[in-house]
């Protein structure tokens, strides 16, 4: 269970993989119900409020027993299912059952202010049983709806955007990682006469840069996405499937780079 939904939540330093979930959790809800998201952010209340225990403790923390039992055996089916489509979304399913749980709950959210949203919210003092019952019955749909870029929580846009808008520099970056790829070879490659211990030290020095690396960009997107109210999506995905004959696309660049390109049947 932590392996598949939680594998990087019970390590020390914890907090980026968190405020990922946390910042997903406010991105699918604004994806999947706008009005409901909205109302939470103008009075306040933020995932860090109640979502903390809930994804910790895989919702252990506010449902009885046997609905546990019901919803991990629900995430554990549905995330078997996307291993099966080649879609490693495994990670953002309990935050995806968070977010639908939200708009099954709106109707306890919507008209009340902060100090009466955040008890409900982390007590969840209503019955259970039904609603947990149409949340898993809503869930493979929400998984249809919702982009996967978005179910993954850490998509790959905030890398590629940054590389469209240096394009001079991504020939050279592209030439430093392969000079600093023949390096790390070159590092944890060592010749024959060095010890076992040169060489264990060596693998574990690149290792830890590359760890180190990761968590740096990790912490960027974090940054990038943090003050924002909407999902970052791939364009494929928004230009294609259900999703495009369901949605209203509005262009916010400039007359010039309109009249340069544009989708057919789009106007200004």
């Amino acid at each position: 269970m932590i392996h598949t939904f939680l594998p990087d939540i019970f390590v020390m330093d914890n907090h980026l993989a968190l405020q990922e979930r946390l910042l997903g959790l406010q991105h699918m809800l604004a994806y999947l119900d706008p009005v409901l998201s909205n109302h939470l952010v103008n009075i306040g209340v933020t995932p860090n409020l109640y979502a903390i225990s809930w994804l910790l403790t895989m919702f252990a923390h506010v449902l009885r027993i046997d609905l546990v039992f019901q919803v991990w055996d629900a995430l554990l089916s549905l995330s078997q299912k996307k291993k099966e489509t080649n879609s490693n979304i495994s990670q953002g399913l309990p935050v995806l059952f968070a977010a639908v749980l939200l708009c099954r709950l709106r109707e306890f959210i919507l008209g009340h202010d902060f100090a009466a949203t955040t008890i409900f919210l982390t007590s969840l003092p209503c019955p259970m049983a039904d609603i947990v019952r149409d949340v898993l019955h809503t869930m493979p749909l929400a998984c249809k709806m919702i982009p996967k870029s978005v179910l993954s929580l850490t998509p790959s846009t905030f890398h590629s955007s940054k590389q469209q808008k240096h394009p001079e520099n991504h020939a050279s970056d592209a030439t430093k990682t392969n000079n600093s790829n023949t390096d790390e070879t070159s590092t944890t490659s060592p010749p024959p006469t060095n010890t076992l211990f040169e060489r264990e030290e060596s693998h574990y020095i690149s290792h830890v840069e590359r760890q180190k690396k990761k968590l740096i960009n990790r912490n960027e997107y974090i940054e990038a996405i943090k003050y924002e109210r909407s999902p970052r999506i791939l364009i494929h995905e928004a230009l294609a499937g259900p999703m495009f004959d369901k949605s209203l696309v509005v262009d916010v660049r400039t007359v010039e780079a309109f009249q340069e390109i544009h989708l057919v049947s789009s106007f200004y």
